[in-house]
């Protein structure tokens, strides 16, 4: 720091003109101090704006978050409002319908589940003949009021026996879920068994489901001789794989 008394003696030896000097530089030091501070608090007055803006925006996502669980909490319940409700009237109409009465098909099947009543529909592409699927179809209507419990069974071949055969099949699984959407389905799996955890040709005809109005149907596999069913989840890779096929052999989505 140095002797004050020093520069004090110094100072006598500077010309006014050295005074007039040091005194400039004093008084530009100064203001550049004062423009430095001023710029600082323009900074930290800017970061303040942006701070606010930001927590603003926060408090605003926060808000939109909020009112997005209500919508999702509120849609749930109506769901499930209006799936009791189905579940009631469907078993009120099963109640007074006389299943006896509707026409016979080998593939169409009635199974008590609990206090439902499940119809189970068996696809086989390998027996000879295969399922009749125009004949089972015109049948099916007749259940469309008194069930909301299906479940199809699927057995295809890995390879059809043309192109035509096969296309023919996408057009009648088409218009089973046509037929199937104006049921009111509660549940809806599809169980197909295939010979190998790699076959996914045997899966195909399955890609159908995506058509369905009713989007909270479960799918799954066995492997032929096997007990295990496999689930096949949502958004897993054979599922996305059965969308593509879906969207490029079943139809536009």
């Amino acid at each position: 720091m140095g002797n004050p008394n020093c520069r004090s003696q110094l100072e006598l030896f500077l010309t006014p003109k050295d005074m007039e000097v040091k005194k400039l530089a004093k008084q530009k030091l100064w203001a550049y101090k004062e423009a430095l501070w001023e710029l600082q608090k323009a900074f930290w007055e800017y970061q303040k704006v942006l701070w606010e803006e930001e927590k603003a925006s926060w408090e605003k996502q926060e808000v939109s978050w909020e009112t997005q669980a209500l919508e999702m909490k509120a849609a749930r319940e109506k769901y499930l409002t209006d799936k009791t409700a189905t579940k009631e009237n469907t078993k009120k109409a099963a109640a007074t319908m006389e299943f006896e009465n509707i026409q016979k098909h080998n593939n169409l099947t009635l199974k008590q589940k609990g206090d439902s009543i499940q119809l189970v529909i068996d696809l086989n592409f390998i027996a000879d003949p295969p399922t009749d699927m125009m004949a089972m179809i015109k049948i099916l209507s007749a259940y469309s009021l008194a069930i909301t419990n299906v479940q199809i069974d699927l057995l295809a071949p890995i390879k059809h026996a043309s192109l035509a055969i096969y296309k023919q099949r996408v057009q009648s699984m088409n218009q089973l879920m046509e037929q199937l959407s104006s049921f009111p389905i509660t549940v809806l799996n599809i169980s197909v068994d295939i010979d190998d955890h790699d076959c996914f040709g045997q899966l195909k005809l399955a890609a159908a489901a995506n058509g369905l109005v009713f989007q909270d149907w479960t799918m799954e596999y066995r492997v032929c001789g096997g007990e295990t069913f496999f689930p096949i989840k949502r958004n897993s890779t054979y599922s996305k794989r059965l969308r593509g096929v879906y969207q490029a052999e079943f139809g536009v989505m």
